[in-house]
C-alpha cells in the first residue's frame, strides 16, 4: 500500500499519466518493478491457500487492491516487463490486430486456466508413467508398491470420478476474496458461518458439483444481504446495492440457486453453468469487499 500510494502521488492518481510518462522516469519504473513483484507474491500466496478468501483484512487494503487490479495493474505489469515487451515490439513491429484481441475476456481466461491445468495434470500422469516404466524393468521387488499406487490412482479417476484437469482449472478460476474487518467481525467459529458456506461453494465448483455450488452461493449471498446490505430474506431487490448491475446479477444468482435446489436446470449446459458460477463468485467478492460500514 505504501508503494501504491507513492505511485499515485507521483502521477497525480492518474494511470494515464503513468502510461504516457514512464519511459523517461527511472523512479516510476522502479516503483512499477516493486509493485509488480508484490502483486506476484500475493498471487502466489492466494494460489496456495486452501481457502479462496482471507478474513479480517483492513477495508482500506481490500479497496486499494481492487483499485490497483482494475485501474493500474495492466500498465504497471507492462512497465515491469518492459524489456520483454521491447523484444515483442521488435519482433512484431506492426503490433497485433485489435480485432484479434477482441472477444470474450472470460472465455480467454477459462482457456488460459485450462491450459495451465493440462500442464499440472500432465506432471502427475507423467510421474506415474515413469514409475510404471521403472517397475517394468526393475529386477527386484523394490517397486512392487507401484502396482498398488496405480490401482489407487485408477480408482480415484475412474471410480471416484476425479476430473484432474477440471479440478485444477476450476480452482484457479475462483477469485480470492478479501474480507474487510467490519464484515469478518460478524462471524466467528460457528460451523455454519459464512466462511464454511463459501468454502463449500468453492470446493463444490472445484470438483464439478455445479448445482451444489449454486446452492451454497445463494446461501452466502442471502446471508450477506441480510447482515450487511439491509435486505430481508428472499428479497434481494431490497438490498442497498451500489449499482443496478449488482441487483440484476443478485436476482439471477438467487433464481439459479433456487432452481438448483427445487427445479430442473438441465437446460443449461455445463459450460454455461461454469460461467455462471464464476460470475457469481465475482459478485460475492463485490458484495463482501464493498459491504458498507454501518455506523
Amino acid at each position: 500500500m505504501v508503494a501504491f500510494q507513492e505511485l499515485k502521488n507521483a502521477t497525480g492518481g492518474l494511470p494515464s499519466v503513468l502510461e504516457q510518462g514512464w519511459e523517461d522516469r527511472k523512479d516510476l519504473q522502479q516503483l512499477c518493478d516493486r509493485l509488480d513483484g508484490y502483486r506476484r507474491s500475493f498471487d502466489i500466496a492466494e494460489d496456495w491457500t486452501p481457502v479462496a478468501f482471507t478474513p479480517h483484512v483492513p477495508a482500506a487494503a481490500s479497496k486499494a487492491r481492487r483499485e490497483y487490479d482494475e485501474h493500474w495493474q495492466r500498465i504497471v505489469s507492462r512497465i515491469a516487463g518492459r524489456e520483454l515487451w521491447a523484444l515483442f515490439d521488435e519482433l512484431f513491429p506492426d503490433g497485433v490486430d485489435a480485432d484479434e484481441l477482441a472477444g470474450d475476456p472470460l472465455s480467454d481466461d477459462i482457456e488460459g486456466w485450462k491450459n495451465g491445468a493440462r500442464h499440472e495434470a500432465g506432471n502427475i500422469t507423467h510421474a506415474f508413467s515413469c514409475l510404471a516404466d521403472r517397475r517394468s524393468w526393475d529386477d527386484d521387488n523394490d517397486f512392487e508398491w507401484v502396482d498398488e499406487a496405480q490401482l489407487s490412482w485408477d480408482r480415484l479417476i475412474k471410480v471416484v470420478g476425479l476430473d484432474l484437469i477440471g479440478a485444477f482449472w476450476r480452482r484457479n478460476a475462483i477469485p480470492h476474496i478479501l474480507f474487510p474487518s467490519h464484515v469478518s467481525n460478524h462471524y466467528g467459529p460457528e460451523r455454519a458461518s459464512i466462511y464454511r458456506r463459501l468454502h463449500d461453494a468453492a470446493r463444490s465448483f472445484t470438483f464439478g458439483a455445479y448445482l451444489a455450488a449454486l446452492a451454497m452461493q445463494r446461501s452466502v449471498m442471502e446471508q450477506l444481504l441480510e447482515r450487511h446490505w439491509y435486505a430481508e430474506r428472499g428479497h434481494p431487490s431490497d438490498a442497498d446495492f451500489q449499482d443496478q448491475s449488482q441487483s440484476s446479477r443478485a436476482h439471477r444468482l438467487w433464481r439459479l440457486g433456487n432452481a438448483a435446489l427445487h427445479r430442473e436446470i438441465d437446460k443449461l449446459k455445463n459450460e454455461e453453468l461454469e460461467r455462471e458460477v464464476i460470475k457469481n463468485f465475482l459478485l460475492l467478492r463485490e458484495l463482501i469487499e464493498g459491504s458498507p460500514e454501518k455506523g
